[in-house]
């Protein structure tokens, strides 16, 4: 009998301990990372609108090369920033895909410039849709976890 509530107060006491934690499994809402990806989106958004309305030889990447260079340090500014704060895997995940995206926007549109023409509408369009995806997911995130503050 003794030692069945012995028992029952080390559980007990354990589960108080234990409830007591707070674990956090992400990181807290980051209103810079919120305002950067907000910042890269429209940059992304504006460059696509443009490179929609331009013609030969203004829509060769070789026009372009600043903004891809930009992006792609606006990217790794705020991977850094992720890195810096803990439990910010997912933010981290993310902002890598966003970069690998941008990379892969940057070849496409130099494989066209091989054949010296423009960017084709359809594959304007579809890496409008993948950076909305991906902006869209990040910035979810982000506010997801401003609630979670409150």
């Amino acid at each position: 009998m003794y030692l069945t509530r012995l028992r029952s107060s080390y559980l007990f006491c354990l589960f108080m301990l234990f409830s007591a934690c707070n674990v956090k499994w992400v990181s807290e809402y980051d209103e810079q990372i919120d305002q950067g990806v907000t910042q890269l989106h429209r940059k992304i958004e504006t460059f696509l609108t443009t490179l929609e309305q331009q013609q030969i030889p203004k829509c060769l990447s070789t026009e372009h090369v600043l903004f891809y260079r930009q992006s792609l340090v606006d990217v790794r500014a705020l991977k850094i920033r992720a890195k810096a704060i803990p439990n910010n895997d997912i933010t981290l995940q993310q902002l890598d895909l966003l970069e690998e995206n941008l990379s892969l926007m940057n070849k496409l549109h130099e494989t066209q410039d091989s054949s010296n023409s423009c960017m084709q509408a359809g594959m304007i369009s579809f890496n409008r849709s993948n950076f909305e995806s991906i902006f869209t997911a990040i910035l979810k995130f982000e506010l997801a976890k401003k609630r979670q503050v409150k």
